[in-house]
């Protein structure tokens, strides 16, 4: 099943697809980046280095969007730290983890319970440190 893009008619979405063809959602909101996926995807996505470059890219253009001086950074507490979130919706947890293995990016996102497409609804500062992580082999 695939995702409902007209619950999105008002906002940008942009797609991008990893090594095995699964397709990662994003789509900003005004200070965090929402990150989607079809129904019955894991949550797990293995990028190549073409689309690793894209996806990189593209989160720092948003980061920027919000806060010009936007840079990847280390997330030291829990407001900065990507790997765990409470989502208000769903009244639970999310989970991100990230890393880079040469030209390889992987991000492994556990949804909140209830959720469907949601993966993580990822704050600025959350961002920051899940670029450090994708980043910081480089």
């Amino acid at each position: 099943m695939s995702i409902n893009l007209g619950n999105f008619k008002n906002r940008e979405v942009v797609v991008f697809e990893d090594a095995q063809g699964s397709k990662l959602y994003v789509s900003p909101k005004s200070k965090s980046v929402e990150f989607l996926a079809d129904t019955e995807h894991s949550g797990k996505f293995l990028f190549d280095k073409e689309e690793s470059t894209s996806l990189i890219n593209y989160l720092m253009e948003l980061g920027k969007r919000v806060k010009p001086d936007f840079a990847p950074k280390y997330g030291n507490s829990a407001g900065s730290d990507m790997h765990e979130y409470y989502d208000r919706k769903y009244d639970n947890n999310g989970y991100c983890n990230a890393t880079r293995r040469l030209d390889t990016v992987v991000i492994n996102f556990d949804k909140p319970y209830g959720s469907e497409e949601r993966l993580y609804l990822m704050s600025i500062p959350k961002l920051a440190d899940l670029l450090w992580a994708i980043k910081k082999v480089e």
